[in-house]
């Protein structure tokens, strides 16, 4: 039987639209891992309290063009589920995708029913919600990380994100239009930057390697959360440590092992503050260190030696139905992680040659020029693809 276009099935997403969802991500993958480098370098620790405001502006601004004047929420969904696969893909957390993907059905269901009403009140309803829920994974962290999960303090920590999530994503949603329009100045000429020849030299090329890496972090990432006693769990963390040396850039993996010992510092004081119980603090040890650890030491291997082509292409192959709707977007975004980093380093490079940066706080002293060059630049040149 021959379909006449009377019957042909109309797609749920064109590919412009696909291709907005693309640029749309690559500007949170951009924006979000320079707004994270810049607070980690300036703090000299990670910590989501610090970021979360301006990430909230960043993404506010970017729902708000995706959207549009025709109001494309069904957008904003896929939105959520193409960023959660690229996180996955760029740092390695297996629940993020989970956590976006409702995050962007949240800000989906806010924009139409808002968007009923008046068309502005439907973004500001999308990148509200959509920021909100893309802060669902410290509820995670807190259950999972925790014996009973009954730590008030953390908890506090969580809630304390709100305001900045929500006011963020309000003000971006609103100035948004700021963030389009060609970069002033001249063409800068980026400097060559080296990577690391130990993380070169362990990348590894096919879809059998990605698919071992990611099925080792998946393992490891749900294994322990099922277990409570002590020896299985410092048996898979040793394991886990052993595979990350083997096949993981050794100076990378080291430096996970401070990144977990500082997460189960700022549980164990929230905790000791509320409890006063020093056996608390020694079970999350297990709780948290023993469960989270073999996670992130898995995420290592998994981010610096597989290519992202080469996860997209074992995502591709599990034929899940539907998938072609994320994966072309995902395919646009994957281009871009490889210069991501890079050209951060780079612009890092040129500001020192110059003499514009001496370190962290040069943030404070110049911000409106690394603000500049580091952010609004690069910025624009991905934004203007979504300008309508």
């Amino acid at each position: 039987m021959t379909l006449t276009p009377r019957h042909r099935v109309r797609p749920l997403f064109t590919p412009r639209e696909l291709g907005r969802v693309g640029a749309a991500t690559a500007i949170m993958v951009f924006g979000g891992t320079t707004i994270v480098l810049l607070m980690l370098m300036l703090l000299g620790h990670y910590s989501s309290l610090s970021h979360c405001g301006p990430k909230a502006l960043l993404d506010g601004a970017v729902i708000a063009l995706l959207a549009g004047q025709k109001g494309r929420w069904r957008c904003v969904a896929l939105l959520g589920a193409v960023y959660g696969l690229v996180l996955l893909i760029q740092v390695g957390v297996p629940y993020l995708p989970l956590v976006l993907a409702i995050a962007g059905l949240l800000g989906a269901v806010g924009g139409a029913a808002g968007g009923a009403v008046h068309r502005r009140l439907g973004i500001l309803l999308a990148a509200m919600l959509f920021e909100w829920g893309a802060g669902l994974g410290a509820p995670l962290k807190i259950y999972f990380g925790t014996s009973d999960a009954n730590e008030p303090f953390l908890w506090g920590l969580w809630v304390a994100e709100w305001p900045l999530r929500l006011g963020g994503a309000a003000a971006g949603a609103l100035l948004a239009g700021r963030l389009t329009g060609k970069a002033d100045g001249d063409v800068v000429v980026l400097p060559t930057v080296r990577r690391d020849a130990d993380a070169r030299r362990r990348r590894v090329r096919g879809v059998r390697p990605a698919a071992l890496r990611l099925s080792a972090l998946l393992a490891a990432s749900i294994v322990p959360l099922m277990l409570e006693r002590w020896d299985l769990l410092i048996v898979i963390f040793a394991l886990t440590l052993a595979y990350a040396l083997w096949l993981g850039p050794r100076q990378a993996v080291l430096w996970t092992l401070p990144a977990v010992a500082w997460g189960w510092f700022v549980f164990t004081a929230a905790s000791y503050l509320w409890h006063r119980d020093p056996a608390r603090v020694v079970d999350l040890l297990r709780t948290f260190a023993l469960r989270f650890g073999p996670m992130a030491l898995a995420s290592v291997v998994l981010v610096s030696t597989a290519r992202p082509v080469d996860v997209w292409r074992v995502l591709r192959r599990m034929s899940i139905p539907g998938a072609g709707m994320v994966l072309l977007p995902l395919a646009v975004v994957l281009r871009q992680i490889p210069h991501t980093g890079r050209e951060i380093r780079q612009r890092l490079t040129l500001l020192r040659r110059h003499g514009h940066w001496r370190g962290p706080l040069s943030l404070l002293r110049r911000p409106r020029l690394l603000w500049r060059e580091l952010f609004s630049r690069p910025l624009r040149r991905f934004a203007d693809q979504l300008a309508e």
